[in-house]
This record gives C-alpha cells, sequence and structure tokens, in this order.
C-alpha cells in the first residue's frame, strides 16, 4: 500500500519542492508521476515537483513490482495520486543597493520573481524620497518562477544630489513595487 499525505495549494512563484510517499511492505521504490503535465512535472524518482502554469496539477505516486535480492516478489502497489490548485500571483520586486554609482551615474539593481507570467519590470527614480516627478529607467521584460536579477545604468545625475529609486513589477495579475532605496 503506497501511503502519499495530502498536498498544500501553491503559487506560480513557488520554487519547485519535494514530495515524499512510503510503501508498507518491501523495499520497492515509489516512483511519481503528473498526470496534469501542462500545469506541472514531477521527477520520477526524485518526487521534485515543478509548477508550470496556473490549474489543478495532479502527481501519482506508485511503487512497481519487483522482485528481492532474496527471491522474494512483491506486486505492485496501488497508485495514489493527490491534487492540488496552482493560483496565479501579482510578481515580487525587491529592490538591491545601487553600484557603479560615479557623480553622474549609476546601475540600479533589483531581483524579480515574474511568478510563471510575462512581467514588466521598470526602475523609477527620482530627487524626492517620495518619487514624485519620477522618471523611467530602461525596462525589461522578466518569464519563470524563480528570482531573476534586473539592472538598468542610468546617466546624467546631477553631482552631489541625492537620488531614490525603486523597481517596479507588473503582470496580469497586478503590479508591485519594492521599497524605496
Amino acid at each position: 500500500v503506497v501511503t502519499f499525505g495530502a498536498l498544500a495549494n501553491k503559487t506560480t512563484a513557488s520554487a519547485p519542492f519535494a514530495v515524499s510517499a512510503t510503501v508498507d511492505v518491501g523495499e520497492s521504490p515509489v516512483e511519481y508521476s503528473s498526470t496534469t503535465g501542462s500545469v506541472c512535472t514531477v521527477g520520477s524518482n526524485t518526487g521534485i515537483v515543478t509548477l508550470l502554469t496556473a490549474g489543478t496539477c495532479t502527481i501519482a505516486a506508485d511503487a512497481p513490482g519487483y522482485q528481492s535480492m532474496s527471491g522474494d516478489f512483491y506486486a505492485s502497489a496501488n497508485t495514489v495520486t493527490r491534487s492540488f490548485t496552482v493560483t496565479n500571483v501579482a510578481p515580487s520586486a525587491t529592490i538591491a543597493a545601487a553600484t557603479a554609482v560615479t557623480t553622474s551615474g549609476a546601475t540600479l539593481n533589483a531581483t524579480v520573481n515574474a511568478a510563471q507570467l510575462s512581467t514588466t519590470t521598470r526602475f523609477l527614480y527620482s530627487r524626492s524620497a517620495d518619487l514624485s516627478n519620477s522618471s523611467t529607467a530602461v525596462s525589461t521584460t522578466v518569464t519563470g518562477q524563480s528570482d531573476t536579477s534586473v539592472s538598468s545604468t542610468i546617466t546624467g545625475l546631477s553631482p552631489g544630489v541625492t537620488y531614490y529609486f525603486q523597481v517596479a513589477a507588473t503582470n496580469s495579475i497586478g503590479d508591485r513595487k519594492s521599497t524605496r532605496l
């Protein structure tokens, strides 16, 4: 008998994760498969689930029959499936310190998780802490579900002036802005 616990719902921003099932008799390894390959994949022997898009992800755990080293034969166990919902979410955006700072320019840096949706990122910068009258640095598009570094080099800054900046990330679900720096 295969024992395979319930799986929690996830978002498209969730990192790959492991599932685990056990067999009550013998040494048969558990093999995993996804019955919803357009939503998620799973490593057959590792149980590592990778989410691809929103929807219902169904993972099957199976223990095929085998013959042990002592010659005992174990029949295949029942296949157990578990499903969970994967929902789309707005991207996340985290600002990092500016680098390559000179008297007239800097490179603005951030990390964005697109949450599996095409996400437009842009940097806003201004002399005002509230970013009023801000300028927008070149925007980029980010995809995938892992944290991705984004940066933009800005020029034409005035020497001796403090500038404030933030990153904004937008996908079809929503818009996220980082804390200003």
